[in-house]
């Protein structure tokens, strides 16, 4: 595919510290990440394999020229170096080119549906932009470009649908920010250091973002540079508005939920991605923080609960509440270490933790009491005399034996260190072995 078209790399005009802008610096919107978007390596301009995306329309490119182009980037992927600029070019083409390949099948199918304006999207750096025309709302907006109001009774503006990324219509050309979901997928984490701030010496005195020319200077015509909590930048006051957000490095390490000063940039990230499971907090914490602990414990609980109730016939309404309550977070019952932004906030505030109890509750009463295919499937420990206690793993006065999984007692565990079921099996596998001639 031979396809040409203009990337909206435009820099960002200057703006000083304007009545506009401090106004801004009070107001609530959108989503971004603070990274800059990769130029295009010059060993891939060529008449071949130039794959880039057209920007404008969602429809610009065809299924068929898109499934080529999906093709020849992945073979130039494989042709590339490990970690080399050449390959992370590639690879963001990659998913933007998958993106709107999705995006032109729904459109393909739903087409009978919609009407000529909801085909109105663009596609800038990662973002999708719809054209929005909102006259009866009250909500102020501003273009994250200019900075200027967005008059919702006369104007036409674009908002990504990932990152809520806003600007005019004139200013689309101008925008260097990156959708969050781009940034996202190249990293994959949230930064682990608290602030790590590295000073304006090492930025060139520019601005984290669109590089204009900052200092501390109290003659300077502009507004002083602002500090990013979560990238450790510096930025002027038109990419930072003086938002604030918990930094999720500051909860998985000091347990603290206070707001931070940071850039839209990174406003918008931590906006788009507080539902994301990648968060993993310092294990020390579990010693400090009790609900943390409890949380910890009610997770393992529930993973071993759902072995009983998935399979079990009697719990239909066990497995609607499971399904209604871990919609979207599955990963809840999978294993105990992943948490989302929101998942920890939620802990802080005491509504998780109500909420894993009562349904952990429900889920025993099931298993123990109310059905009989569920409480068939206990265990007897087998290093003491009591007979008739039934046990469960998902108990916490019971261990379970990492080889074969059966349960015992833990205080009788403790007290023999030593599985009989696995004695069985290898006397079984020992009788089995014929002996030697």
């Amino acid at each position: 595919m031979e396809k040409k078209s203009e990337n909206c790399t435009l820099p960002l005009p200057s703006t000083s510290s304007s009545p506009t802008s401090e106004k801004i610096a009070s107001t609530d919107h959108g989503d971004e990440s603070s990274e800059e978007n990769l130029p295009m390596p010059k060993s891939l301009i060529g008449a071949e394999n130039y794959l880039t995306l057209t920007e404008g329309k969602v429809c610009a490119l065809t299924k068929e020229e898109l499934t080529e182009a999906i093709s020849k980037c992945k073979i130039l992927i494989l042709d590339s170096a490990v970690c080399s600029d050449e390959r992370k070019w590639l690879v963001r083409r990659l998913i933007e080119l998958r993106y709107q390949l999705l995006t032109v099948e729904d459109l393909q199918v739903e087409k009978t549906d919609i009407d000529e304006s909801s085909l109105d999207i663009s596609i800038c750096l990662g973002h999708h932009l719809i054209k929005r025309f909102q006259p009866t709302s009250t909500t102020k907006r501003y273009c994250d470009v200019c900075c200027t109001p967005i008059w919702n009774v006369v104007q036409y503006w674009y908002q990504c649908k990932d990152c809520r990324y806003k600007c005019h219509i004139k200013c689309i050309e101008n925008t260097i920010r990156p959708c969050a979901h781009l940034v996202q997928a190249d990293k994959e984490r949230y930064e682990r250091k608290i602030c790590p701030e590295v000073g304006l010496a090492a930025q060139n005195y520019e601005c984290g973002e669109c590089k204009l020319r900052i200092c501390f200077n109290k003659n300077s015509w502009s507004a002083p540079p602002r500090l990013c909590d979560y990238t450790g930048l510096y930025y002027c006051t038109s990419c930072h508005w003086n938002n604030t957000a918990v930094i999720p490095a500051r909860v998985s390490r000091n347990w603290d939920f206070k707001s931070y000063l940071v850039c839209r940039a990174s406003y918008q990230l931590l906006r788009y991605t507080r539902n994301w499971p990648i968060v993993t907090v310092e294990p020390r914490l579990y010693g400090f923080v009790k609900e943390l602990a409890e949380i910890k414990r009610l997770r393992e609980q529930l993973s071993l609960m759902k072995h009983y109730i998935i399979p079990c016939r009697m719990a239909e309404g066990e497995r609607k509440l499971m399904e209604k309550q871990f919609k979207g977070w599955s990963y809840f019952l999978e294993h105990d270490k992943a948490f989302s932004l929101h998942d920890l906030m939620e802990i802080h505030s005491g509504k998780l933790l109500d909420e894993l109890k009562n349904i952990a509750s429900k889920f025993e009463d099931h298993i123990i009491k109310n059905c009989q295919l569920c409480s068939g499937k206990g265990y007897r420990c087998e290093l003491c005399d009591d007979k008739d206690d039934v046990i469960f793993p998902f108990f916490s006065t019971v261990n379970v034996c990492s080889e074969c999984s059966w349960v015992y007692h833990k205080t009788c565990w403790l007290r023999y260190l030593v599985c009989r079921k696995c004695q069985r099996n290898k006397k079984k596998q020992l009788e089995a072995v014929p002996p030697e001639s």
